[in-house]
């Protein structure tokens, strides 16, 4: 549980799967560092992991699995992550607080 969890009252990033939950990040948050992306990309070689993320010429880029409807396989879109995701966690803590609370205490939370 995060403080910004306690202060909205439900859980920040919501999906059915880790694929789901990191795009929600990336919406809330913005886009992970290109350092932590290389890290994920090094543990995939090493480890049988999911890979979330690709290098497109010098970006990167998000691989978000859906699943098909009709065969019911997983399915890649590649999402560039320039001007793709941008922060959005302020405009939610705005929207929820409460009469007493001023725009800057929201803020500094």
């Amino acid at each position: 549980v995060t403080a910004a969890e306690l202060f909205l009252g439900k859980v920040l990033f919501q999906g059915k799967t880790n694929n789901d939950m990191i795009k929600v990040m990336m919406e809330t948050m913005g886009p992970f560092s290109g350092r932590m992306i290389r890290s994920h990309l090094l543990q995939t070689k090493k480890h049988p992991l999911p890979v979330h993320f690709s290098q497109v010429a010098s970006n990167y880029v998000f691989r978000q699995e859906t699943i098909d409807p009709v065969l019911g396989q997983a399915v890649h879109k590649e999402i560039s992550l320039v001007n793709t995701f941008k922060p959005t966690l302020q405009s939610k803590l705005l929207k929820a607080r409460s009469p007493k609370d001023t725009r800057t205490d929201v803020l500094k939370f």
